[in-house]
């Protein structure tokens, strides 16, 4: 799981995490499991079709896709979580995780539990390769749809 492991200087409320990426502390406390979950739940709650996560220059840019075709933003990520991100969305759809050139597909069942009342989901989730200044970058795409009885 992704937790920044190095120490943190009391009192400082920000950390530089290896790639000089400067972490909030509010950031430092959650693993990507929490800012996954977090990202599917307010996708959820919005009434988004889908989710995107995309690497950016100074981060990811994470975009929840509207049922009418528009666009709006969700949460900025710190840009050294894509790695963990597309790697735990490529182990809960069944992907090859050493797989990083060729875009891949697979389903992954989510449970949103909205104050004791549970709903299952059916996540598509889609990885694809991206080139970024230069350098090779995975994004991904989840397509959300509820499960009927």
């Amino acid at each position: 799981m992704f937790k920044v492991e190095e120490p943190i200087a009391a009192g400082s409320g920000v950390s530089e995490h290896g790639d000089g990426v400067v972490v909030p502390a509010a950031d430092r406390n959650r693993n990507f499991l929490e800012v996954l979950n977090g990202n599917f739940d307010a996708a959820i709650r919005a009434g988004a079709r889908a989710l995107t996560f995309i690497p950016g220059e100074d981060g990811i840019d994470v975009t929840f896709h509207a049922r009418d075709g528009g666009t709006f933003p969700g949460e900025r990520l710190p840009g050294f979580l894509i790695g963990p991100i597309v790697t735990r969305l490529k182990i809960m759809a069944g992907g090859d995780i050493t797989e990083k050139t060729l875009a891949q597909a697979g389903l992954y069942s989510y449970t949103y539990d909205d104050r004791g009342t549970k709903r299952d989901y059916s996540l598509t989730v889609v990885t694809y390769p991206l080139e970024l200044g230069g350098k090779k970058v995975e994004a991904a795409a989840v397509h959300i749809r509820e499960k009927q009885d």
